[in-house]
Formats: structure tokens, C-alpha cells, sequence
């Protein structure tokens, strides 16, 4: 009875760590719960904060993405293209960000571009900590900037990327009132620097740049969908 007392527990624990990580996941693709009125648990504030996003942080199961980058990259690369910002752009849990994530990394962009930044726009955006955000990653944000009116940071943000090759990549932006509140940083069109945004809104890119690129990410296929499935719900086990 003891023992199998132990294997019963040892079961338990074992699922339980599966719903947990599980948990995980989902949160990481955006899938959120949601109660009567539309609302979930947590608060918004709460929501944002669990989702803001780092490029740093790499998921663990990636699946699909490899041709999108191979379509993106060469038109980041692109000299002689007046395109200057780059939208990715799916409904939730697609994967926007991932792939954004991965492109940031990508050793051909790395090694184009002098300069990368990363910053996490959200539904509550306040552009001053965007620009901060971007200033930072540019290692050019000091003391005397946190105090600067906001109409010069955005003209000190503006001003480097016109005189340097950056990439600057806008994660989640939600409309285009958003993309006006932070265009006064990225007014220069006399550029190489580019900006990658990630978006649910098509609206963004014909509104943000009249020769940009919207890049529409597609459903994972079922022989992807059933890979990751196995990836999220049956890790591998260490065989005894």
C-alpha cells in the first residue's frame, strides 16, 4: 500500500508540473483566460506586465518560422529600397514578436546594421519610455535625457538614426493613434536605419510609411501545429 501510495504521488507531481508549465506556454502565446465580461483575472496593468516582451528571452519551441525570416531579412537588407518600416503583422499568438525576436538575432542583420534597438510599445503606450527604451539599447541615453522635454528626446532619437544604419523594432503596436504619438522620433527620411514593427492592425504600415512592407503571418500548418503541440504538451524525458 505504501508503495503504491509513493507512485500515486509521484504521478500527481509529475502532472502537475506538466500544468504548469503548460501555464507557461500559453502565456507565452498570448492565450489568455478570460471571464463574463471580457475580462481576466489579473488586472490590465498586471496583463502587460506579463507580457512585455525581451529580446533576450528566446521560446524554447519555435516552429515554422525559418522561411519568414529568409522573406524578411533580404528586405531589411535592401539599400536601394525606400521602404523604411517593416510590419509583421497576424492576429494573437501567431508568433509576431518570436519571429521579430529571431530576426534581431539574425547574424546578416547583426552584422548590417551599426546599431539595434528593441522596445515593447503595448496598448498603453507612453512614448517618452519608448524612446528612452530605444535610447538605451543605443547606449547613448544619459542622466541629463531622463530630464529632457520629451519634444527634444524624440529630436535627439530622430537626429541618430538619420546620421547612423539602426534598426529599431516596435513591439506591438496597437493602432495608428500609437504610430503618430512615436513618428515625431522616426520623422528622418534621408535614413538607412529602418523600423520592424509587430502589429494585429494591417491599418499601421500604409499609415506609418506609404512605401513600407507588411509581411502578414501566416497559421502554423497541421504537421507544424501537431509538432509544437508535442513540443509544449510531451516534453522529452530523460529515458532511466
Amino acid at each position: 500500500e505504501g508503495c503504491l501510495l509513493h507512485q500515486i504521488k509521484s504521478e500527481i507531481e509529475k502532472f502537475t508540473a506538466k500544468i504548469k508549465e503548460l501555464t507557461r506556454q500559453l502565456k507565452t502565446y498570448d492565450v489568455s483566460k478570460f471571464g463574463v465580461d471580457g475580462e481576466g483575472p489579473s488586472s490590465s496593468t498586471e496583463r502587460r506586465v506579463s507580457r512585455r516582451s525581451y529580446p533576450h528571452v528566446m521560446d524554447d519551441n519555435i516552429v515554422g518560422l525559418g522561411k519568414d525570416i529568409k522573406k524578411l531579412v533580404p528586405v531589411l537588407l535592401d539599400e536601394q529600397s525606400e521602404c523604411r518600416v517593416i510590419s509583421i503583422c497576424g492576429m494573437g499568438g501567431l508568433g509576431k514578436t518570436t519571429l521579430a525576436k529571431k530576426i534581431y538575432h539574425e547574424s546578416q542583420v547583426v552584422g548590417y546594421f551599426k546599431h539595434l534597438a528593441w522596445a515593447y510599445v503595448s496598448q498603453n503606450c507612453q512614448e517618452r519610455k519608448v524612446w528612452e527604451d530605444i535610447l538605451s539599447d543605443l547606449n547613448i541615453l544619459s542622466e541629463a535625457d531622463k530630464k529632457m522635454k520629451v519634444e527634444k528626446l524624440a529630436e535627439k532619437l530622430s537626429s541618430f538614426l538619420e546620421k547612423n544604419k539602426c534598426l529599431v523594432i516596435l513591439d506591438d503596436i496597437w493602432n495608428t493613434e500609437v504610430w503618430d504619438n512615436l513618428k515625431p522620433a522616426f520623422s528622418a527620411r534621408e535614413t538607412k536605419s529602418k523600423i520592424l514593427l509587430t502589429s494585429r492592425n494591417k491599418e499601421i504600415i500604409s499609415h506609418a510609411d506609404k512605401n513600407g512592407f507588411l509581411y502578414e503571418l501566416q497559421c502554423l500548418n497541421y504537421e507544424q501545429s501537431w509538432e509544437l503541440f508535442q513540443k509544449i504538451a510531451i516534453p522529452p524525458t530523460n529515458s532511466p
